[in-house]
Parts: structure tokens; sequence; C-alpha cells
């Protein structure tokens, strides 16, 4: 039931300003249920193709003080034109962000963590190679299966709505916290 406001004519439009909402939001990675965030593009992957031939495997050829001088949209710039130039792949919304988000976890030495897949029973993703992963859902915490850069953690039909969805990737020493609600990716306060 909707309530209608005197003097309005857009309460006719909120079933259809719902369904556009629904669409937007499953479009954009949501899981359908609103529960947990998901990007499929794996930048892992995409640098292994696109830019290891030039800036060596997670990028180690990029030296100690790669990105240090650069601000988020000059980060965000670079990563954008080395896409489309380069790597001759070219990306944009979440996929582009998903690669600045991990540059950025290249550049602060810190780990990245994704989550490219949900199920009723299995959340799915990848991790920077030779962290821990670590779900905390609701109350309970869970331990993730890794593989190479590779992670997935059955969860028992425990994503119908729980009170808080919170991912961690924890290596040498450094814990990089994901709130999957929020973002499908790790380090994205960096970039938005």
């Amino acid at each position: 039931m909707f309530q209608h406001i005197a003097g309005s004519r857009s309460t006719a439009l909120f079933p259809g300003i719902l369904l556009i909402l629904f669409c937007v939001t499953i479009m954009a990675g949501e899981d359908p249920r609103g529960v947990i965030r998901s990007l499929s593009f794996d930048p892992f992957d995409y640098f292994a193709t696109g830019c290891q031939r030039c800036h060596g495997p997670g990028g180690s050829f990029y030296g100690e003080n790669f990105g240090k001088d650069h601000t988020r949209e000059e980060l965000h710039e670079i990563v954008r034109e080395m896409a489309a130039g380069p790597a001759q792949s070219p990306l944009s919304g979440d996929s582009l962000r998903g690669l600045v988000a991990y540059h950025y976890s290249l550049i602060t030495d810190t780990p990245y963590i994704q989550v490219t897949g949900v199920s009723s029973d299995t959340l799915r993703g990848v991790v920077t190679p030779g962290a821990e992963v670590q779900l905390l859902i609701s109350d309970t915490l869970l331990y993730a299966q890794t593989e190479s850069h590779y992670w997935s953690a059955g969860v028992d039909s425990g994503l119908s709505r729980p009170a808080r969805v919170e991912i961690r990737a924890v290596a040498g020493g450094d814990t990089t916290m994901l709130f999957a609600r929020k973002s499908a990716f790790s380090h994205h306060s960096f970039i938005e």
C-alpha cells in the first residue's frame, strides 16, 4: 500500500520507480536479496594479460615510489589510459574502478580482496596471492579456501539478510577489510 501525498502526481509512478531501482541494483552487481555486492571482473587476470609484460608480475617493476605522487583522480586517469592504450583492452565503470583499487593496493602494499560471485550457499572472489581470507557473517567467523588468487567459502544459506558481511584479507601483518554491502572490492574508499 502506498501513501498518497496531497498534490503529488508521483504516486502513480512509484511502482515503476521501484522496478527501475531493483533493475539498477542488480545491474550494479548487488545480490538480488540486497546483501552482497559482486563484480565478475578479475583485476589479477586482467593485469596478468594486459599489464604484466611491461610492469612485471603483480606490478613488481613499478618500484617503491609507484603512485606515491599521484592523486586518486590522476591514478584513475593513468590506469584508464594504460588500459585503452598499451593493454589494448579499455575499461569503464566498476571494472575500471576495480583495477584502480587494485593499483591502490599495490601502492599501499596491502592485500586486495574482491567478491566475484554470490550464490545461495557460496561466496567466491579474488585476493592478493598468499593472503588468508576470513568472512564475518553476522557473528559467525568463516575461513575461505584459497588457491592462487581465488577464494571461496561455503556459507550454509547464511546470506538471507545477515546483520553484516565483512570480508578480510590478511597477509604479512596487514589486514584489509571489505564491507560487502557497500562495495564488491576493497580500497573502494580511495577511488570514490
